[in-house]
């Protein structure tokens, strides 16, 4: 089948220039300078995605936050967890690793594929945090509605917007989408949840009350 240039949008076009200038900062770092920023994004990524809806689903359970919320929160927070271990690792261990000749003659081959890995990394947290609101119709059709009354013709972008262009009207986009969903955050309608809450905590006030009620 004959690939038509013409189907690729600008998103196709972004994504290729953010691997471009992951392959071009790994050449110009090596392997040595590489390795642990590599490993420090590939752990986030998977530990990230592996935690973030168990946790989320239980910080859900037990406070007054949405799911949204709670899976964005855990997301980044482990995260900047992991990113904390790597720079007291970074500091122990890292000028030793540059310092050292590890890799040998394959230091900068090795450091242009562990760039653009590094890069692919990031850009799938990037996309996975994108993924993560869920619009239904009615809210896309709210919004559009919104623009036209407040600004007739002119349009600005929206996060619903960005996901479209993003996930179903690049190819690279839809790609990720069909074959990297597992590291994607699972799209979740927005709620709104009071300080009242429901379930468990709403059974402790229950007993308190009681506990408290006069004889």
């Amino acid at each position: 089948m004959k690939f038509d240039v013409t189907k690729l949008s600008w998103v196709d076009f972004a994504l290729v220039l953010v691997l471009l200038i992951g392959v071009v900062r790994g050449r110009k770092r090596g392997m040595s300078e590489e390795l642990l920023d590599l490993l420090k994004w590939l752990a986030s990524l998977v530990v990230a995605s592996m935690f973030y809806q168990p946790l989320g689903d239980y910080f859900e359970a037990h406070s007054p936050f949405s799911h949204l919320f709670c899976y964005v929160a855990v997301y980044l927070v482990t995260v900047l967890l992991i990113r904390l271990i790597f720079s007291m690792l970074k500091r122990k261990v890292g000028e030793k690793l540059v310092g050292s000749d590890l890799f040998g003659s394959a230091e900068y081959y090795l450091g242009v594929g562990a760039g653009l890995v590094r890069y692919a990394c990031v850009t799938l947290m990037v996309l996975a945090l994108l993924n993560s609101r869920l619009y239904s119709p009615e809210e896309i059709e709210k919004s559009k509605k919104t623009q036209a009354e407040n600004f007739g013709t002119i349009s600005f972008p929206t996060f619903a917007g960005i996901q479209e262009q993003v996930f179903a009207k690049s190819i690279l986009g839809r790609s990720i989408k069909q074959h990297f969903d597992s590291v994607l955050i699972k799209p979740t309608p927005a709620e709104k949840k009071g300080l009242e809450r429901s379930g468990s905590v709403k059974k402790r006030e229950q007993v308190i009350d009681e506990v408290l009620k006069p004889r």
